[in-house]
Parts: structure tokens; sequence; C-alpha cells
């Protein structure tokens, strides 16, 4: 607690400074600030447990804090020019920055999925992060295309490391292969007992 309120601290002078949202403002805007409350709470009060569900709380609302602020920084000179207010473009930010670390206030399957899948909301937020990334034209839909953008990627350029460190040669970068799905798209042959392929 005493971390995370130094973060903040510190994250609110920036912020002053700079003349850019607080996380007091931030929160307004949308963006899931919950401390120790998170979708994988365990409710145990053993205190290595309440510990580490602190600790992982704390932990996604630094990176949603420290991302949104990164992602305000770049949008300011484009909002200015276009007249928008900076507030209506922290809304969109917080969408995109809640989505990218898991967070949605939607569950896959409502009820029933808090029941049947261990993540209902991460799960949920993920499958936005795709329709906003295919659909949304919005700046949180641009966002949501460059994070997925930047993941495939990374993605593409650690399977190319791999391969050419373990020197196997292969047709792993095409998506089809003579017009049907490519079974070695993004694979890495390891060549290690007991391993096999990753993909």
């Amino acid at each position: 607690e005493h971390v995370f309120g130094a973060f903040l601290n510190n994250f609110n002078a920036k912020a002053a400074q700079e003349g850019i949202l607080t996380a007091e403002e931030w929160a307004a805007a949308g963006l899931r600030i919950g401390g120790n409350v998170t979708e994988m709470t365990s409710g145990i009060t053993v205190p290595i447990y309440k510990e580490a569900d602190r600790g992982f709380g704390v932990g996604g609302d630094v990176m949603r804090l420290d991302g949104a602020q990164r992602m305000l920084r770049r949008e300011m000179g484009r909002a200015s020019n276009q007249g928008r207010d900076i507030h209506e473009v922290a809304r969109e930010l917080a969408q995109v920055q809640n989505l990218l670390t898991g967070w949605s206030p939607n569950r896959v399957g409502s009820g029933v999925g808090q029941f049947a899948l261990f993540a209902p909301r991460y799960y949920s937020s993920q499958l936005e992060l795709i329709a906003h990334a295919l659909t949304d034209g919005s700046l949180t839909g641009h966002e949501a295309r460059k994070s997925l953008f930047g993941l495939f990627g990374g993605a593409i350029a650690m399977t190319a490391l791999a391969n050419t460190t373990l020197n196997e040669d292969f047709d792993w970068y095409n998506p089809t292969l003579n017009g049907r799905p490519n079974p070695n798209f993004l694979r890495i042959h390891t060549g290690l007992p007991g391993i096999g392929d990753i993909s």
C-alpha cells in the first residue's frame, strides 16, 4: 500500500507538471483501478495470500496507469490539432488500456462463465480487443490494431530468431501452403527430446 501510494504521488506530481491527467482523473475516465480487488482475488485471509492478491491487483493498476499516460502523451498533439477535449481522448484510451491489461466490465458467458472459465473477464477483454481492432475506426480501434500488430510482429521475430539459431530451414512464415493452412506456420523446430515443436 505504501509503495502504491508513493507511485500515485509521483504519478500525480508528474501529471501536474505536464498538465495531463492524474490517477483520479484516469479513474473518472473509466480506467480500471481496483487495488487488491481483481478477478483473481483468492479471498483467503492468510497473510501470504493477501499480499499476493494485493501485488497482483496493484501491479495491474500500475501497468494501466503507466500505459494510458504514455498513450495520452502520444495523442495530445493530434487531439489538439483536431480540437478534441483531452478527457474525451482519455475515455477512449482508458477503454483500450483496460482491454490490453486483461480487464473488461463484461464476462464471457455472463454468470455461467464465472463458474465455467478460470478468468471470464480476461477472455472477454481479449475478444473485445480483437473486435475493436477489426471493426472500430475510433482511437480505441487504432490502438487495439497497433497493439495486436506489435504482438504478431514480435511472434514472427522470435520465431525467425529461434529457427535461424537452430539452423532450421523450412516454410514457417507462410500462413498457407498449396492453398491450405500451413501446419508449420510460426512453428519452431527445437529438435529436443521431450519438447519437439513449439507453435
